[in-house]
């Protein structure tokens, strides 16, 4: 019986050092699998982080640009303004030139009306005698 008992002493040793060393494995095997996933979780968040550099940025350029194209447009619009106002100006200064024209075209026809009336007194004082002329500014002015 004592042998017995050596014997299964011997073989609950074998079996706890066979235990320990599954243990020991197992152990060794999950911190090789733990470091693996540590690895690959610091390798995406590395990517995602890279990313998210990338968005910022594009998102930075982006709205950088939209600035830019909204500074253009009103830059622009505020060049159609000025044209439309020159426009406007070239229109209303078309208008007072086309205004004196027709004044000046009333004050020519007038002035060629007096022309005309005068060139009619000149022709009928040649039509008198010198004496008749004489007699007739006489009546004309009095005095």
């Amino acid at each position: 019986m004592h042998r017995d008992r050596i014997h299964a002493d011997e073989k609950l040793a074998h079996r706890v050092r066979e235990g320990d060393e599954a243990r020991k494995t197992l152990e060794e095997e999950c911190a090789a699998e733990l470091r693996k996933q540590e690895d690959a979780f610091m390798d995406e968040r590395a990517k995602i982080r890279a990313e998210l550099h990338e968005v910022t940025a594009n998102e930075v350029n982006l709205l950088n640009r939209i600035k830019c194209l909204e500074s253009e447009e009103g830059y622009a619009h505020a060049e159609m303004e000025k044209v439309l106002q020159r426009e406007r100006d070239m229109e209303e200064n078309q208008q007072q030139l086309q205004y004196k024209v027709e004044t000046l075209e009333v004050e020519l026809r007038r002035a060629n009306e007096v022309i005309e009336e005068q060139k009619s007194k000149v022709i009928s004082i040649e039509n008198y005698s010198c004496k008749e002329c004489i007699n007739a500014m006489l009546i004309r002015n009095p005095g």
